[in-house]
């Protein structure tokens, strides 16, 4: 096999893979060895959520360097979408790629939603234009919600991703294009978010366990901070087997169309149903967590399923009864680039801190508006669901402070 380069945002994204990399390119990482780093780089924390033609160029550029110096080089990329934007060269060594239109089709909010209304529940949504997309217009033909999320068609990691109130909507109104088209729906305030992984092969899929997602609200955007696959173990049964049977729904009618590899899918549970979002037909943020629970398995690595999917008709792994005994919450800058209060690059261990992943996070860098600093891996849950459906974050989880830092480090 050619050696395989793994492409994306984070270099700690491609941990625990079994060695099935032999380098990396990556927007955060250390910058060393076999890694090669945007940020490390740039000496600049960026937002990787934030699309900028700079550092799109300077991923494709080292990857032509890396053909050039290999012409047998392969790469995986963490999303595939992205790889069409490319040199034709790096098209043709990427592997595990999809056909661009079908990509497409799925990776739009808006079409994937209309893709996947005959086999699921899709959460109620109106397509608009960013003129019609003022608080005022939408209470008036809408319904009577407080809040409305306004959503770009591409947007990841929840930028792009408004919370429009009367109070914020002066600001957001302002940054709505008003001739691009948003996806607008009622903001559900008491629902549970969630996620599940599937790798589709030709006569079969794996399912994997289900995660809630942690969104958190910053600067009026619905940011996602990470995934807590214990806590999901204590959803609703009926609401969550009806999510999961969604998501058996989806993988089937991806299979018919020629589908391979690996996708997650969004929903929530709202007053007990559940509703299918989006799909990210690429890794996802909650992926690293999976990895863990399948090298404790013995099982190869979700990158490492991604590539035999593409191989082999059907999967020789079971993973019906994987147990994923991790959550993890991503810690970012503020609006302004700063650490939150008490944030710490160093805090020692705790009892159930597994890990801690900054990918060399320099503080002396520039650091843009909600960069992600550090993931933090825990061996127990972090969020709960209270009786009105909604997810609660453990209070010292958001913002850690001075003492909670003392307490950890004298423990």
């Amino acid at each position: 096999m050619s050696r395989i380069i793994a492409v994306g945002p984070r270099e700690q994204d491609f941990a625990h893979t079994n060695d099935f990399f032999s380098g990396s390119i990556t927007l955060y990482g250390r910058n060393q060895g076999e890694n090669i780093s945007y940020a490390g780089t740039c000496r600049h924390r960026i937002n990787h959520n934030v699309f900028t033609e700079e550092q799109a160029q300077f991923v494709e550029n080292e990857m032509l360097k890396k053909i050039s110096e290999d012409p047998d080089v392969r790469f995986m990329s963490y999303d595939p979408n992205q790889a069409y934007d490319c040199d034709i060269e790096i098209v043709r060594r990427t592997v595990c790629l999809n056909g661009q239109e079908l990509m497409d089709k799925l990776n739009h909010k808006i079409t994937f939603r209309e893709w996947a209304g005959d086999v699921c529940r899709v959460h109620h949504s109106h397509l608009l234009s960013g003129k019609l997309c003022t608080y005022q217009n939408l209470r008036q033909e809408y319904g009577d919600y407080e809040a409305y999320v306004v959503q770009e068609n591409f947007a990841t990691g929840g930028e792009g991703t408004y919370i429009l109130t009367e109070q914020n909507a002066d600001e957001i109104e302002r940054k709505i294009h008003k001739e691009e088209e948003y996806l607008v729906s009622g903001y559900e305030y008491y629902n549970i978010p969630l996620n599940i992984h599937a790798v589709v092969y030709e006569k079969d899929f794996m399912l994997f366990p289900v995660s809630i997602q942690i969104m958190q609200v910053h600067n009026n955007k619905l940011l996602y901070q990470g995934a807590d696959f214990i806590e999901a173990m204590n959803v609703d049964r009926s609401a969550m087997e009806e999510f999961r049977e969604y998501a058996r729904n989806i993988c089937v009618k991806l299979q018919r169309e020629g589908f391979r590899g690996i996708t997650g899918i969004d929903g929530m549970i709202v007053d007990g149903k559940a509703y299918i979002l989006e799909m990210n037909n690429r890794f996802q943020g909650s992926t690293p967590l999976l990895n863990l629970a399948l090298e404790d398995a013995g099982i190869p690595s979700m990158q490492e399923l991604n590539y035999d999917s593409f191989r082999k008709s059907a999967s020789e792994y079971a993973v019906d009864d994987l147990q994923v005994s991790y959550s993890c919450f991503v810690y970012l800058a503020d609006g302004k680039g700063q650490p939150y209060l008490g944030h710490k690059g160093d805090w020692g261990r705790e009892k159930n801190i597994v890990g801690i992943y900054d990918d060399r996070l320099n503080y002396g860098w520039r650091i843009a508006p909600n960069a992600t600093l550090e993931r933090v891996i825990f061996d127990t849950n972090i969020v709960s669901v209270n009786e009105e459906g909604r997810v609660v974050l453990h209070p010292n989880i958001p913002d850690m402070n001075e003492k909670w830092y003392d307490e950890i480090v004298q423990k």
